[in-house]
Protein backbone atom coordinates (compact mmCIF):
# COMPACT_ATOMS: atom_id res chain seq x y z
CA UNK A 1 0.00 0.00 0.00
CA UNK A 2 2.78 2.41 0.92
CA UNK A 3 4.62 1.49 -2.24
CA UNK A 4 1.57 2.28 -4.39
CA UNK A 5 1.08 5.58 -2.59
CA UNK A 6 4.72 6.47 -3.08
CA UNK A 7 4.49 5.63 -6.79
CA UNK A 8 1.31 7.69 -7.09
CA UNK A 9 2.97 10.71 -5.46
CA UNK A 10 6.01 10.33 -7.69
CA UNK A 11 3.83 10.27 -10.83
CA UNK A 12 2.03 13.37 -9.61
CA UNK A 13 5.36 15.12 -9.07
CA UNK A 14 6.46 14.22 -12.59
CA UNK A 15 3.22 15.56 -14.07
CA UNK A 16 3.50 18.75 -12.01
CA UNK A 17 7.08 19.28 -13.15
CA UNK A 18 6.09 18.81 -16.78
CA UNK A 19 3.19 21.22 -16.48
CA UNK A 20 5.42 23.78 -14.77
CA UNK A 21 8.01 23.42 -17.53
CA UNK A 22 5.38 23.84 -20.25
CA UNK A 23 3.90 26.91 -18.59
CA UNK A 24 7.36 28.46 -18.13
CA UNK A 25 8.23 27.75 -21.76
CA UNK A 26 4.95 29.29 -22.92
CA UNK A 27 5.47 32.46 -20.87
CA UNK A 28 9.07 32.76 -22.10
CA UNK A 29 7.91 32.42 -25.70
CA UNK A 30 5.22 35.07 -25.23
CA UNK A 31 7.72 37.36 -23.52
CA UNK A 32 10.19 37.00 -26.38
CA UNK A 33 7.46 37.59 -28.94
CA UNK A 34 6.28 40.74 -27.14
CA UNK A 35 9.82 42.15 -27.12
CA UNK A 36 10.04 41.58 -30.86
CA UNK A 37 6.65 43.22 -31.47
CA UNK A 38 7.68 46.28 -29.44
CA UNK A 39 11.03 46.76 -31.18
CA UNK A 40 10.39 45.54 -34.74
CA UNK A 41 9.41 48.82 -36.39
CA UNK A 42 8.68 48.09 -40.09
CA UNK A 43 11.37 49.40 -42.48
CA UNK A 44 13.34 50.76 -39.50
CA UNK A 45 14.40 48.19 -36.91
CA UNK A 46 12.61 45.01 -38.00
CA UNK A 47 15.77 43.27 -39.35
CA UNK A 48 17.73 44.08 -36.18
CA UNK A 49 14.87 42.95 -33.94
CA UNK A 50 14.52 39.77 -35.97
CA UNK A 51 18.26 39.11 -35.67
CA UNK A 52 18.02 39.59 -31.90
CA UNK A 53 15.01 37.26 -31.83
CA UNK A 54 16.94 34.57 -33.72
CA UNK A 55 20.01 35.01 -31.50
CA UNK A 56 17.84 34.70 -28.37
CA UNK A 57 16.15 31.61 -29.81
CA UNK A 58 19.55 30.10 -30.62
CA UNK A 59 20.77 30.65 -27.05
CA UNK A 60 17.52 29.27 -25.69
CA UNK A 61 17.60 26.09 -27.78
CA UNK A 62 21.31 25.35 -27.45
CA UNK A 63 22.31 26.63 -24.01
CA UNK A 64 18.96 26.65 -22.25
CA UNK A 65 19.33 30.40 -21.64
CA UNK A 66 15.85 31.87 -21.07
CA UNK A 67 15.06 35.07 -22.99
CA UNK A 68 15.46 38.37 -21.20
CA UNK A 69 15.11 42.03 -22.12
CA UNK A 70 18.76 42.68 -21.31
CA UNK A 71 20.03 39.86 -23.53
CA UNK A 72 17.64 40.92 -26.30
CA UNK A 73 18.98 44.49 -26.18
CA UNK A 74 22.57 43.21 -26.24
CA UNK A 75 21.82 41.12 -29.33
CA UNK A 76 20.31 44.14 -31.08
CA UNK A 77 23.35 46.30 -30.35
CA UNK A 78 25.76 43.61 -31.47
CA UNK A 79 23.94 42.63 -34.67
CA UNK A 80 22.23 45.91 -35.57
CA UNK A 81 24.08 47.09 -38.69
CA UNK A 82 24.73 43.63 -40.10
CA UNK A 83 21.08 42.64 -39.63
CA UNK A 84 19.92 45.90 -41.17
CA UNK A 85 22.12 45.31 -44.22
CA UNK A 86 20.71 41.81 -44.73
CA UNK A 87 17.19 43.18 -44.30
CA UNK A 88 17.83 45.91 -46.87
CA UNK A 89 19.10 43.40 -49.43
CA UNK A 90 16.11 41.09 -48.91
CA UNK A 91 13.68 44.02 -49.03
CA UNK A 92 15.21 45.29 -52.29
CA UNK A 93 14.94 41.81 -53.81
CA UNK A 94 11.29 41.57 -52.69
CA UNK A 95 10.46 44.94 -54.26
CA UNK A 96 12.14 43.91 -57.50
CA UNK A 97 10.20 40.63 -57.54
CA UNK A 98 6.93 42.43 -56.85
CA UNK A 99 7.64 44.90 -59.66
CA UNK A 100 8.24 42.05 -62.09
CA UNK A 101 5.00 40.35 -61.06
CA UNK A 102 3.13 43.65 -61.43
CA UNK A 103 4.26 44.05 -65.04
CA UNK A 104 3.59 40.41 -65.92
CA UNK A 105 0.34 41.43 -67.62
CA UNK A 106 2.36 42.97 -70.43
CA UNK A 107 3.59 39.53 -71.50
CA UNK A 108 0.17 38.57 -72.85
CA UNK A 109 -0.11 34.88 -73.62
CA UNK A 110 3.33 34.28 -72.11
CA UNK A 111 2.25 35.63 -68.71
CA UNK A 112 1.81 32.16 -67.20
CA UNK A 113 5.29 31.10 -68.29
CA UNK A 114 6.75 34.31 -66.88
CA UNK A 115 4.99 33.85 -63.53
CA UNK A 116 6.16 30.23 -63.36
CA UNK A 117 9.74 31.34 -63.91
CA UNK A 118 9.36 34.08 -61.29
CA UNK A 119 7.99 31.56 -58.80
CA UNK A 120 10.95 29.26 -59.45
CA UNK A 121 13.40 32.14 -58.96
CA UNK A 122 11.70 33.25 -55.74
CA UNK A 123 11.63 29.69 -54.41
CA UNK A 124 15.33 29.23 -55.08
CA UNK A 125 16.21 32.64 -53.65
CA UNK A 126 14.11 31.98 -50.55
CA UNK A 127 15.64 28.58 -49.82
CA UNK A 128 19.17 29.86 -50.44
CA UNK A 129 18.79 32.82 -48.08
CA UNK A 130 16.42 31.45 -45.42
CA UNK A 131 19.42 30.68 -43.19
CA UNK A 132 21.25 33.96 -43.91
CA UNK A 133 20.08 36.00 -40.92
CA UNK A 134 19.88 32.91 -38.62
CA UNK A 135 23.52 32.07 -39.45
CA UNK A 136 24.54 35.62 -38.61
CA UNK A 137 22.61 35.54 -35.33
CA UNK A 138 23.90 32.13 -34.28
CA UNK A 139 27.56 32.38 -35.29
CA UNK A 140 28.18 36.16 -35.05
CA UNK A 141 30.09 36.28 -38.34
CA UNK A 142 30.33 38.82 -41.16
CA UNK A 143 27.44 39.33 -43.56
CA UNK A 144 29.34 37.69 -46.40
CA UNK A 145 30.36 34.72 -44.28
CA UNK A 146 26.79 34.31 -43.03
CA UNK A 147 25.52 34.20 -46.62
CA UNK A 148 28.21 31.69 -47.56
CA UNK A 149 27.20 29.44 -44.67
CA UNK A 150 23.51 29.81 -45.47
CA UNK A 151 24.05 28.76 -49.08
CA UNK A 152 26.26 25.83 -48.04
CA UNK A 153 23.69 24.63 -45.50
CA UNK A 154 20.94 24.82 -48.12
CA UNK A 155 23.06 22.98 -50.68
CA UNK A 156 23.79 20.18 -48.22
CA UNK A 157 20.25 19.90 -46.85
CA UNK A 158 17.82 21.42 -49.39
CA UNK A 159 14.74 19.73 -47.95
CA UNK A 160 15.41 21.25 -44.54
CA UNK A 161 15.76 24.69 -46.14
CA UNK A 162 12.46 24.24 -47.98
CA UNK A 163 10.74 23.23 -44.72
CA UNK A 164 12.20 26.28 -42.95
CA UNK A 165 11.08 28.60 -45.75
CA UNK A 166 7.60 27.06 -45.86
CA UNK A 167 7.24 27.30 -42.08
CA UNK A 168 8.24 30.97 -42.01
CA UNK A 169 5.93 31.89 -44.90
CA UNK A 170 3.07 29.81 -43.52
CA UNK A 171 3.27 31.38 -40.07
CA UNK A 172 3.51 34.86 -41.60
CA UNK A 173 0.38 34.24 -43.69
CA UNK A 174 -1.44 32.84 -40.66
CA UNK A 175 -0.62 35.97 -38.67
CA UNK A 176 -2.19 38.13 -41.36
CA UNK A 177 -5.32 35.95 -41.38
CA UNK A 178 -5.98 36.29 -37.64
CA UNK A 179 -4.55 39.00 -35.35
CA UNK A 180 -4.39 36.61 -32.38
CA UNK A 181 -1.63 34.66 -34.13
CA UNK A 182 0.62 37.72 -33.82
CA UNK A 183 1.05 36.88 -30.12
CA UNK A 184 3.19 33.86 -31.02
CA UNK A 185 3.91 34.18 -34.76
CA UNK A 186 7.39 35.70 -34.60
CA UNK A 187 8.76 33.35 -31.94
CA UNK A 188 7.13 30.36 -33.66
CA UNK A 189 8.72 31.24 -37.01
CA UNK A 190 12.10 31.93 -35.38
CA UNK A 191 11.95 28.65 -33.47
CA UNK A 192 11.08 26.68 -36.59
CA UNK A 193 13.79 28.29 -38.73
CA UNK A 194 16.44 27.97 -36.01
CA UNK A 195 15.54 24.32 -35.45
CA UNK A 196 15.87 23.69 -39.20
CA UNK A 197 19.19 25.56 -39.30
CA UNK A 198 20.55 23.47 -36.44
CA UNK A 199 19.36 20.29 -38.14
CA UNK A 200 21.06 21.33 -41.38
CA UNK A 201 24.24 22.26 -39.50
CA UNK A 202 24.37 18.73 -38.05
CA UNK A 203 24.72 17.35 -41.56
CA UNK A 204 28.03 15.41 -41.85
CA UNK A 205 29.33 17.82 -44.50
CA UNK A 206 27.98 21.04 -42.98
CA UNK A 207 30.46 23.92 -42.48
CA UNK A 208 32.14 24.21 -39.08
CA UNK A 209 31.31 27.57 -37.41
CA UNK A 210 34.22 29.98 -37.10
CA UNK A 211 34.14 33.37 -35.37
CA UNK A 212 34.18 36.47 -37.56
CA UNK A 213 37.50 37.63 -36.13
CA UNK A 214 39.34 34.36 -36.84
CA UNK A 215 42.26 34.42 -39.20
CA UNK A 216 42.00 32.41 -42.43
CA UNK A 217 44.37 29.77 -41.11
CA UNK A 218 42.64 29.38 -37.74
CA UNK A 219 39.99 26.73 -37.07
Amino acid sequence: MDRRRHRHHREQDVIADRLSSWVQTGFSALYLNVMWLLLAVPLVTMPAATGALLASMHRWQTAGEPPSARAFAQHIRKLFWRSQLIGAVIAAAAVLAWANIAISGQFGEHRRIFLTLMFAVLLNAGTLTVFWLPSLAADDVTVREALRRAVRLTARSPLTAVVACAAAVGIALASTAHPAVLAVSAVAAAGAVEACRRRASQHPTAPVPRPAHSLPGEA
